[in-house]
């Protein structure tokens, strides 16, 4: 078959396919697809429209094989990633397709000639993570790509439009995420350290690492602070437990801290009330739960003595399962937010957490 025969076979699947014929289309596409003589860019055409064909013909299993083929006959093109993760997502298969999603987001709009769907590349992909991560109750990258994909439809529509309506419900839907993320309160809390007996052998770890960090910058002894300190695990490392103050919502954590020998404050604003600066400070597995990490960060920092230590830790890994925790972060994104408070030293990642020491800068 010429060039120009397989070009009108693929004209005549493309008519019945928009014309609401996906079975004749599909017997089009799968005669194509037998051909070899035809471009890459024809390759995954074809096959990215069989999938499109078999999806409205409830055949998801073909429809995958399909656009998983196009995906491997062009990988930067996105509409296969979403379509796959909009299956999976239907499928009730959410961690697939948080897969497929978190991938398609990676991809910029290519310099193809084809009609692509725009809004795919636009916003169409991140309202749909955001209702992805929500169904596994991962509230904190929900809001996370709720807020991106409400941003783009405030930004490029005006009201009254269709567009601007699904603003207004993804922003219901995000305030309902927000109020479930900040019900992870100190009885949520309570219940966590009441029930745990020891640290595991890798927290241990992270907090010997983290610990050591400070007492190796900080001659001699002086005040440390610990926010989101829990039981105050890291006084084990610590040799000096009466210059310890452990930050915690949570009345059983503080308690536990006190048992240790440390001090113990309930909040931020009792931080604001001691009036107390710190020469050390330790961030262990808090800035996740923040919502607004980089304002939560530079109030912690006005506390800090100039010059004093910040040693904190964030899970290395894209998500971990915990509704508490409002976000992610990449090594890239980390070192920028600690480098907002000063000079970053990030060090070697440990099991699943990342660790950097920072040193606070005079202005703060």
């Amino acid at each position: 078959m010429s060039k120009e025969q397989i070009e009108i076979l693929i004209a005549e699947a493309d008519d019945a396919k928009d014309n609401g014929k996906p079975e004749e289309a599909s017997d089009l596409y799968e005669e194509a697809a037998l051909r070899q003589e035809m471009s890459p860019l024809a390759r995954w055409w074809i096959l990215y429209n069989l999938g499109g064909c078999y999806r409205a013909l409830h055949k998801n299993h073909a429809a995958t094989r399909h656009l998983s083929r196009a995906i491997d006959v062009i990988p930067s093109i996105a509409e296969p990633y979403y379509h796959l993760g909009r299956m999976a997502y239907v499928d009730g298969r959410y961690q697939e397709a948080a897969l497929w999603l978190e991938r398609c987001i990676q991809l910029e709009i290519p310099p193809l000639p084809l009609p692509l769907d725009l809004d795919i590349y636009n916003v169409d992909r991140y309202a749909l993570l955001a209702e992805v991560y929500a169904a596994q109750e991962l509230y904190g990258p929900a809001i996370k790509y709720a807020d991106k994909a409400i941003a783009y439809l405030r930004d490029n529509y005006s009201s009254p439009s269709p567009e601007n309506t699904a603003a207004f419900r993804l922003q219901a839907s995000r305030d309902r995420w927000t109020s479930k993320l900040e019900g992870c309160s100190a009885d949520y809390y309570d219940t966590i350290w009441a029930s745990r007996i020891t640290p595991s052998i890798t927290e241990l770890d992270r907090l010997q690492v983290m610990a050591e960090a400070l007492t190796d910058r900080i001659h001699p002894p002086k005040p440390i602070l610990d926010v989101g300190s829990g039981p105050g695990d890291i006084l084990k490392f610590l040799p000096h437990p009466e210059m310890y103050w452990g930050l915690d919502i949570s009345s059983v954590a503080r308690t536990q801290v006190r048992a240790k020998g440390g001090n113990t404050l309930d909040s931020l604003e009792s931080l604001k009330q001691e009036d107390k600066t710190f020469h050390g400070c330790i961030l262990g597995e808090f800035l996740e739960h923040c919502i607004h990490d980089e304002d939560v960060l530079r109030q912690i920092a006005s506390h800090i003595a100039p010059g004093g230590i910040m040693v904190a830790s964030v899970p290395r890994y894209a998500v971990m399962k915990d509704p508490a925790h409002a976000r992610d972060y990449t090594p890239t994104e980390f070192e920028r937010l600690m480098s907002t408070v000063g000079e970053v030293t990030m060090l070697p990642s440990l099991h699943c957490w990342m660790i950097c020491v920072v040193r606070v800068t005079p202005r703060y």
